[in-house]
């Protein structure tokens, strides 16, 4: 059962016992007020670390591992190369593919700007942290993987040491109605 069904359940179990609690005792009631509140913010916590977790990870295969269409495009080139110098270009670059992978490194040191590709349902159930998941998992995979923190705020000319700034990570948005899912694709610019 996914997790909105949950708390909307759980919510109406809440407010039954609230509604029970306020005919006995107008305090108690206050009180079982002050428990669901806790109780839906704490769900909301649980699933914005699970969300910072998951895109922190996304942004380190990203990072790490080259797409399989983008690997098999540059061996069927590499394979065609006739010069020395394209040659040694080639096995350069996969030379560093591996490295990457093994090391569990970026394969560019140079990761650019994050930018965020987003197609989410209007009923995602957790459009409304979303944002801010991104945001938190940019900060955590700058510092984790690492990534070059390359985003300088524009006024004071300093940057932010962490990939996060006014407007970025860049995030475009495509909401699809009558949906309950959020499909993100990244790319380091």
């Amino acid at each position: 059962m996914p997790l909105k069904p949950k708390i909307r359940l759980l919510n109406l179990i809440f407010l039954h016992i609230l509604n029970y609690v306020a005919k006995i005792n107008s305090n108690l009631t206050l009180i079982c007020f002050k428990v669901l509140n806790l109780y839906t913010s704490t769900i909301l916590f649980i699933v914005m670390e699970d969300l910072v977790n998951l895109l922190s990870k996304f942004i380190r295969l990203v990072a790490i591992r080259l797409p399989d269409d983008v690997y098999n495009a540059l061996k069927e080139l590499s394979s065609k190369e006739n010069s020395c110098w394209g040659k040694e270009v080639y096995s350069i670059m996969f030379d560093n593919i591996r490295l990457a992978l093994e090391k569990n490194v970026p394969v560019c040191q140079d990761t650019g700007v994050l930018m965020f590709f987003v197609d989410a349902g209007a009923d995602f159930p957790y459009l409304n942290v979303l944002p801010d998941a991104i945001h938190a998992a940019t900060v955590r995979a700058t510092e984790e993987v690492p990534l070059r923190p390359n985003v300088v705020e524009p006024f004071i000319e300093k940057n932010t040491g962490n990939n996060v700034g006014t407007r970025l990570p860049w995030i475009e948005w495509n909401i699809l109605p009558d949906t309950s899912y959020a499909d993100i694709t990244l790319y380091l610019a």
